[in-house]
């Protein structure tokens, strides 16, 4: 399988930097020099790959390291990256190891990022509004159309929908989500709760039938209390907060 080896190279060494120094990380861009020359010390009996004394270590220098391996000793050190980093960087580490498997780099479909995220925030707005106003039916329905349009978005993103979604299958796009998130957490060995992640759903299912009912009532006489308006609003502030880790 032919993996994009610079892009995989530039991917590889922008996470090490990022982890260098950090907390609770050994990774360095020396560190990934010892381990290309761990792997492949005839890479070093020439005094090409050595630097000279008194010169630092670039990335440059150990971008063309890295591509003067093989595919499967640039497989074998991103892994081992992987693997170390993964606890730190689940994202970052995440869409590596899509490149390894020939998927691509996992880019989720969202060209206007930052629109998404302002109509994400004047739904918020809006929310918090209803809230002051003590228009707490309007509040619930509004956090369960947010909820509905943002699991959309997410699981487009992620290339998770297999067919159109009706707009009242927030439910049904919430198992999804769920799903894809335990997955990936088990097959990365990420340590995210399950019952966190399935709380995703119980939520939505609680927001999901509040505004249901509010629907199924005449206009006038839907009527919610304060507990439940923030509740909701609390919520799917805090879902979409943790959605948001997976979306670029």
């Amino acid at each position: 399988m032919e993996i994009n080896g610079p892009r995989l190279t530039s991917k590889l060494i922008e996470l090490v930097r990022k982890a260098e120094g950090q907390a609770g990380s050994e990774w360095s861009l020396h560190n990934l020099y010892a381990l290309v020359r761990l792997k492949r010390p005839e890479l070093f009996e020439s005094n090409v790959w050595l630097p000279k004394p008194g010169d630092s270590l670039t990335p440059n220098a150990v971008y063309h390291l890295l591509l003067d391996l093989s595919e499967e000793d640039l497989t074998e050190v991103a892994q081992q990256v992987c693997q170390d980093l993964q606890f730190h960087y689940p994202i970052e580490t995440f869409e590596i190891r899509m490149m390894l498997e020939g998927k691509g780099e996992w880019v989720p479909d969202l060209p206007n990022r930052e629109k998404h995220i302002e109509k994400v925030n004047r739904y918020l707005r809006r929310i918090d509004g209803a809230i002051l106003a003590g228009r707490y039916s309007l509040a619930v329905k509004l956090t369960n159309r947010c909820l509905r349009e943002y699991y959309r978005t997410f699981l487009h993103s992620c290339s998770l929908v297999r067919e159109e979604f009706k707009k009242e299958d927030l439910n049904k796009m919430a198992v999804q989500i769920c799903r894809f998130l335990l997955v990936y957490a088990r097959k990365y060995g990420i340590p995210y709760p399950e019952s966190r992640i399935l709380l995703i759903s119980s939520i939505s299912a609680h927001i999901n039938e509040a505004a249901s009912n509010i629907d199924r009532l005449p206009d006038g006489e839907a009527r919610t209390d304060k507990a439940m308006a923030l509740y909701a609003r609390y919520n799917v502030n805090r879902i979409i907060r943790f959605l948001s880790r997976f979306m670029h």
